[in-house]
């Protein structure tokens, strides 16, 4: 309690190493998601290229409206190019 009774708060963040948001639709985020954005995004992940390239291809066939859903779906995404990778 303060001076005179009255309640303070105080709000606190803790950034973690490796807990950062890697989200290319953070929600802090002012400006729209664009193909750009989401490639920049896809190439920080910690993949090999051929796999990059090929999710790459893939967020080209979303348009920019249904963005959010291919990063819902990323980890699906991952697992059906590594799947078409193993046949190759």
């Amino acid at each position: 309690m303060a001076r005179g009774g009255e309640v303070q708060s105080l709000k606190v963040k803790i950034d973690m190493p490796g807990r950062e948001k890697k989200s290319a639709l953070d929600s802090n985020r002012k400006r729209p998601v664009t193909q750009a954005t989401i490639a920049a995004w896809i190439n920080m992940q910690p993949h090999d290229d051929w796999i990059k390239e090929e999710l790459i291809k893939i967020a080209k066939t979303y348009p920019d409206t249904a963005l959010p859903a291919f990063e819902k779906n990323f980890n699906v995404l991952i697992a059906r190019v590594q799947e078409k990778r193993s046949k190759e």
